[in-house]
């Protein structure tokens, strides 16, 4: 009985010992082939083996789309900003109210011109990739009531 038991051991270890050997090198492999195609994204790779090629149109297509809507929410955001957030409403705008005040917010970036090309970042604005540490600064303590106590433009629940 303890032959048998001992036998059953040791094959168990080596179905798991070779288990872990396939799924060490799939990852491995997967890890190499992922870092050759972000250094070289249109050379022949070993991803491209795995999975299916697309072709050139189709990804024009997908990053001209990409780029239409992130232009378009940054116009959003910048809307709501100019629109909302940098200006000193009235006190009998009850809803719009919350103690406004501080150094106005700056525009968010929008990384493309109107043909989606690449656009430069005016000094004035904040770039996408550093906006939620920038915008952090503008979000003030409030009170029980949501009103700001300290000053800036933003609530935490804006």
């Amino acid at each position: 009985m303890l032959v048998i038991l001992g036998w059953i051991l040791v094959t168990g270890t080596f179905i798991l010992a070779g288990v872990f050997f396939v799924l060490h090198n799939v990852t491995a492999d997967s890890c190499v082939s992922m870092n050759q195609w972000v250094e070289n994204p249109t050379a022949h790779t070993v991803l491209d083996d795995i999975l299916p090629c697309v072709d050139n149109a189709t990804a024009q297509e997908t990053s001209q789309r990409t780029k239409e809507v992130t232009s378009q929410l940054v116009n959003v955001i910048n809307q709501v900003i100019t629109n909302v957030t940098n200006i000193n409403f009235a006190p009998n705008f009850t809803p719009l109210v919350f103690n406004q005040s501080g150094p106005k917010m700056p525009l968010l970036c929008n990384p493309f011109k109107l043909d989606f090309t690449d656009r430069t970042y005016d000094p004035t604005e904040v770039s996408l990739s550093n906006a939620t540490q920038v915008y952090g600064q503008f979000v003030c303590q409030v009170s029980p009531s949501g009103i700001c106590t300290t000053t800036c433009r933003l609530t935490p629940e804006n």
